[in-house]
């Protein structure tokens, strides 16, 4: 729990600083929220996998979550009007559900993350053509026809960079598989 607050906490100020309007969540879990037209945009940092969560023996990892499931930490932030006036939001807002990423990242690459998601969620907003360069690579996995993992690294994908929703980095892929293969 020590590590999630820490890798948490940075990731948070890495996003800060790309975007300043944001507003840091008091949870379990550590995340922000933001207006993102005209509505609330979020994003938490949470356990994927590890000691606490799958088995003893399991890689820590963590998963960035963006739109998806919106923790109740966003609820009560939004109830304050304190909060409502600085994000620019009327009293009931709307909680964004696109884009819904969801990135799995060591712990120690998670906490780059955070300013990377700020460029990611322009360029996606933007439509434009290209994903933002991440810190570190980040793969697009599908499993083919013949049952087999493809990863596909989203800087090279193209336009359709902003199909791929479900991200991994390479050092989470292999520790998860090798996890999963033992």
């Amino acid at each position: 729990m020590k590590r999630l607050r820490q890798v948490g906490s940075d990731f948070v100020s890495g996003f800060l600083a790309g975007y300043s309007g944001a507003i840091p969540l008091r949870s379990k879990d550590p995340g922000l929220c933001w207006k993102a037209s005209g509505q609330v945009a979020f994003a938490i940092v949470s356990e994927f996998s590890g000691p606490n969560t799958v088995e003893e023996d399991a890689p820590l990892l963590f998963g960035l979550r963006t739109n998806s499931f919106p923790p109740p930490a966003i609820y009560y932030h939004l109830k304050s009007p304190k909060v409502c006036h600085k994000l620019g939001i009327q009293s009931t807002p709307l909680i964004l559900d696109t884009p819904a990423l969801e990135l799995i990242a060591t712990p120690d690459e998670m906490a780059q993350l955070g300013h990377w998601l700020t460029a990611w969620l322009d360029s996606y907003f933007y439509q434009r053509t290209t994903a933002p360069d991440p810190p570190t690579t980040l793969l697009s996995v599908i499993v083919n026809e013949e049952y087999k993992e493809v990863a596909t690294d989203i800087t090279t994908i193209g336009p359709d960079w902003r199909f791929k929703m479900a991200l991994w980095t390479p050092a989470a892929l292999t520790s998860w598989n090798t996890f999963l293969h033992k």
